[in-house]
């Protein structure tokens, strides 16, 4: 929403609390040295649980005068972008900064979870300050990465606005990943546009280039996009899934990303004309930048070859239309023309439509 109440919100952010607030930290406190000690993921759930709740406790009031559906989420991200560090944590510090080999430090769970809310609490506590930057040793991912790949516009905002934050911003995980693609393979044109945008993320940062090596925790996007087709740059992710718009962007502000090459040489364009994604093919041939229309990928197929094997009739007239096309006759690695792999398929529309542009008669 455009405004949220405000009542009493500068005296929280402020850090002002209660006696009684005061008193019921200590007793959460205590009883965290007594129960049972947590461990891996379930406390780093608890944490992040405990965090949000300490949090809503914290804007306890402001949420009161909302509607049923009010967030904490929108005072959390007023708060950060102030720098204040308003949240108290409940719970004593090495549980909070508590890291899992696997998953991480809380912020990581939060992230990778989509609990946006947690994730914003541990940002505003002033005792977690240390463990923001931390890589996760499993994949050498940092928060970033996995908010952005989660959508969490407003914990990727709040950490490219941290200063703490700052060296981490083009940061590539185990597979030479960067945050973008992550955000660009999802779909999520808010990150994607928070990143791009950002004076700490350079051209070379946007055209980073990464492979598929690193075994992956169950529901990471990564594992996705491997079973798609091998990937590198974030144009190919955001054009291997159809995302014009996010392609668009990449292209204006990492122009050196666009005729990259993966590891089957296959280009951003062979990406798309293999989905079908008439849009992202449109997008790719009217950037200035782009001038790879002609490439050829290690089976010997140009995007041409792709459209017609995958009966993309637009496609191919999209491409045929392009003034820079002249592979029209071009044999992949089975001696086969777009023609031919038409014909075999019995795809004839597209057959026809590939024939009339032709120069001579087709093999």
């Amino acid at each position: 929403p455009a405004t949220r109440p405000e009542a009493g919100f500068s005296t929280v952010l402020e850090g002002e609390s209660s006696p009684e607030a005061a008193k019921e930290s200590a007793v959460h406190d205590d009883a965290a040295e007594v129960k049972p000690r947590l461990q891996g993921t379930p406390l780093l759930a608890d944490v992040c649980r405990r965090m949000r709740q300490a949090a809503e406790q914290m804007f306890q009031a402001e949420l009161a005068e909302q509607a049923p559906g009010g967030n904490v989420a929108w005072y959390l991200s007023k708060a950060l972008e102030r720098g204040l560090s308003c949240v108290v944590s409940p719970l004593p510090r090495f549980e909070l900064n508590a890291v899992d080999p696997a998953e991480g430090t809380a912020l990581h769970f939060a992230c990778s979870r989509e609990l946006g809310n947690a994730a914003l609490a541990l940002l505003a506590c002033g005792d977690f300050d240390l463990s923001v930057p931390k890589v996760r040793e499993r994949d050498g991912s940092t928060a970033l990465h996995l908010a952005a790949a989660s959508g969490l516009e407003a914990v990727v905002q709040a950490l490219i606005n941290r200063a703490d934050f700052a060296e981490f911003m083009g940061i590539v995980d185990k597979d030479g990943f960067t945050a973008l693609h992550g955000a660009a393979f999802r779909g999520h044109l808010g990150c994607v546009q928070a990143l791009v945008r950002s004076p700490l993320v350079s051209e070379d940062i946007i055209a980073a280039c990464g492979n598929f090596d690193v075994p992956r925790p169950h529901g990471h996007w990564a594992l996705e996009a491997a079973e798609i087709y091998d990937m590198n740059t974030a144009l190919h992710m955001a054009a291997a899934t159809g995302r014009a718009e996010i392609c668009q962007l990449l292209l204006i502000h990492g122009p050196s990303a666009a005729n990259k090459v993966n590891r089957m040489g296959a280009t951003a364009l062979h990406m798309a004309a293999k989905g079908g994604f008439v849009s992202t093919v449109e997008a790719l041939l009217a950037s200035t930048c782009f001038n790879a229309v002609n490439a050829r990928d290690a089976r010997g197929f140009t995007a041409l070859h792709w459209a017609a094997q995958q009966v993309h009739a637009d496609i191919c007239l999209a491409i045929l239309g392009c003034q820079d096309f002249f592979q029209i006759e071009s044999k992949d690695l089975r001696g086969r023309t777009a023609a031919n792999i038409a014909e075999e398929l019995q795809h004839f529309e597209v057959q026809r439509q590939i024939l009339q542009r032709c120069r001579k008669p087709l093999d």
